[in-house]
C-alpha cells in the first residue's frame, strides 16, 4: 500500500506542476503579474475550492463511519485534492482567457 501511495504522489505532484505552470503563463503577461488576471482565477476558484473541501470532508467522516474502508479513502483522498486543484486552475485559466477576448 505505502507503494501505491508514493507513485500516486509523485504523479499528482508532476501533474500539479504541470497544470501549475501552464496557470503561471496565463497570469504573465511579458514577464509582469497581470492582477485582474489574478482576480479573476480568485474568483472562478471559489466552486473547485468548496466542493474539493466539502468532498474531503466526507471523506474523513467515511473514514470514522467505515474503518475497513481506509485504504480505499485514502486513495479517493488524493485523488479528489488533486481533481480539485487541476479543476480549479483550469476554471481560473478559462475565465482569464475568456475575458481577454
Amino acid at each position: 500500500m505505502d507503494a501505491v501511495i508514493s507513485w500516486a504522489t509523485g504523479v499528482g505532484i508532476v501533474v500539479f506542476g504541470i497544470f501549475f505552470w501552464r496557470l503561471l503563463r496565463t497570469v504573465y503577461v511579458d514577464g509582469q503579474l497581470d492582477q485582474a488576471a489574478i482576480s479573476r482565477v480568485r474568483s472562478a476558484s471559489i466552486l473547485p475550492a468548496f466542493s474539493t473541501v466539502g468532498l474531503l470532508i466526507l471523506c474523513v467522516l467515511s473514514m470514522e463511519w467505515f474503518p475497513s474502508a481506509i485504504s480505499a479513502l485514502v486513495i479517493a483522498i488524493i485523488v479528489i485534492a488533486l481533481g480539485g486543484a487541476i479543476w480549479s486552475m483550469e476554471r481560473g485559466i478559462l475565465a482569464v482567457r475568456t475575458s481577454r477576448r
